[in-house]
């Protein structure tokens, strides 16, 4: 009889969580592209300015302090819309516990395998014969 009660709170969990995950993503999805745009608007109301500027040239007086501002200009928004193909990574970070949890596995994976291959490497060196040295790492706690 419990198990018949516990079979649908299961289900509701389980609902529960991919909700939960779709939740999650959708709020990544909203930073990213707000970050987009925000990071991407500046250069494209500079760039659209200095094209003004040539297509118009009565507009444009060509003086050679309103030339350089608007080469500054040109270069730090240029710097800020590169910094939108950086900050991805850590965006998502920032944002996706279940991004995260995937990093966090990843590199675990990663230094849990070099150190095997470091052990590996060491037991192929050493003349004992590899029981005692296993012995010898689980009395040490590894």
């Amino acid at each position: 009889m419990r198990s018949r009660l516990r079979e649908p709170h299961q289900g509701a969990l389980l609902v529960f969580r991919e909700n939960r995950i779709r939740l999650e993503f959708t709020l990544i999805l909203l930073v990213v592209s707000s970050c987009f745009i925000g990071l991407n608007m500046p250069y494209f109301v500079v760039w659209c300015k200095q094209f003004w500027r040539n297509i118009y040239p009565t507009y444009n007086l060509r003086s050679p302090t309103a030339t350089d501002r608007m080469s500054g200009q040109v270069s730090i928004t240029r710097t800020i819309f590169y910094v939108n193909y950086c900050i991805n990574f850590f965006l998502y970070c920032l944002t996706g516990a279940y991004y995260r949890r995937e990093i966090r596995s990843m590199f675990r994976y990663y230094f849990n395998d070099r150190r095997k291959r470091r052990s590996l490497m060491a037991a192929e060196r050493d003349p004992r014969p590899l029981q005692q040295q296993l012995t010898q790492q689980t009395r040490c706690g590894m």
